[in-house]
């Protein structure tokens, strides 16, 4: 099972809860590659029960998805069991 679940969407089209899932991820980076020009974004860390906010992040968001990573992961991990 994939760890990170990602929720996007615009600001003027949201659908609402699980509407918004765009799908469930092995690293908060992937999460963020996967994203269009979804206005936000929300991703949720199923092991730590954490949201990690798009408004949140300051500077750049690939920086800061490769830092999460690297504090989150084992630095062998490919991939979350």
């Amino acid at each position: 099972m994939k760890r990170f679940m990602l929720f996007s969407g615009y600001n003027y089209y949201p659908s609402g809860g699980m509407r918004d899932f765009d799908g469930m991820f092995n690293t908060v980076t992937e999460c963020i590659d996967s994203l269009g020009n979804q206005d936000w974004w929300d991703i949720l860390d199923t092991v730590a029960i954490k949201v990690y906010q798009s408004h949140k992040v300051n500077g750049s968001v690939r920086d800061w998805a490769h830092e999460l990573d690297a504090e989150l992961l084992p630095k062998d991990a490919t991939e979350w069991r």
